[in-house]
């Protein structure tokens, strides 16, 4: 009994089936063709059109330029023809100026206010007579030295308030300096009750002046907040009511 031997089969493609798969192998290709054709063809385009915009961004920013420049120029030759015209007016201001002689004399004195101001106020509060009336008179007159001290010299909080304090230094000074001779008790005891007094009065006139309760501003801010800026003064004088009456 013969056995057949085994033979290798081999899977040929049927001929009927080639010529669709050339066919869609080739609608393959023009479809995958036709999408790369419209996507470089859009590229191209935005491409296209931001060389477009930015030329027109190159032109607008070299038409800004020119206009900058001469704004520059035009303002430039303005400048220069002020400074002319100034220069060739000084000799005219002076010869306009020689006539009023008296009027740097009198600014001289305006300023001289100034200083003359600042003094009387220091010297009004190293007054212990203002002690005598009214507790809150004499907290107003106090504040109304310690403003025209702050606005004239230009001081700044925590200097009007050392400026306040070194005025009651000085009254404790001038009271342990009034004592006189001998160490008798009664003669330590009434100037221990001198000093105690003012540095009683002291605390709380510096609470009164300073210190803000509740919602209820310190006597010394309403009053410089109330007052006009030195720049709007007659002269930079503080309330300069006799100077605007004469």
């Amino acid at each position: 009994m013969s056995t057949a031997s085994p033979t290798s089969v081999t899977a040929t493609p049927s001929p009927c089936l080639a010529p669709s798969l050339l066919l869609g192998s080739g609608r393959l290709r023009r479809r995958g063709g036709g999408k790369s054709r419209t996507e470089l063809k859009q590229l191209v385009d935005n491409r296209y059109r931001d060389l477009i915009d930015s030329a027109d961004s190159i032109v607008g920013m070299k038409a800004s330029c020119n206009d900058t420049s001469s704004n520059i120029t035009a303002v430039h030759g303005r400048i220069r023809s002020i400074s002319n015209n100034i220069a060739d007016s000084d000799d005219q201001n002076k010869k306009f100026l020689s006539n009023f002689a008296m009027l740097q004399h009198w600014c001289q004195i305006v300023e001289s206010f100034r200083a003359q101001i600042s003094q009387r106020s220091r010297d009004r509060l190293l007054d212990r007579d203002l002690a005598i009336v009214a507790y809150s008179d004499a907290l107003v007159a106090y504040s109304d030295a310690l403003t025209a001290v702050a606005v004239i010299d230009e001081l700044e909080p925590k200097q009007v308030l050392g400026l306040f304090l070194e005025s009651r230094k000085s009254w404790i000074l001038q009271v342990l300096g009034n004592s006189g001779p001998g160490d008798a008790s009664s003669l330590v005891v009434s100037v221990l009750c001198n000093v105690l007094g003012i540095i009683q009065v002291t605390v709380g006139q510096v609470g009164k002046l300073f210190l803000q309760v509740l919602n209820d501003m310190p006597l010394f801010y309403k009053v410089i907040l109330g007052s006009p800026p030195a720049s709007q003064l007659f002269g930079g004088i503080p309330n300069p009511d006799e100077e605007v009456r004469l």
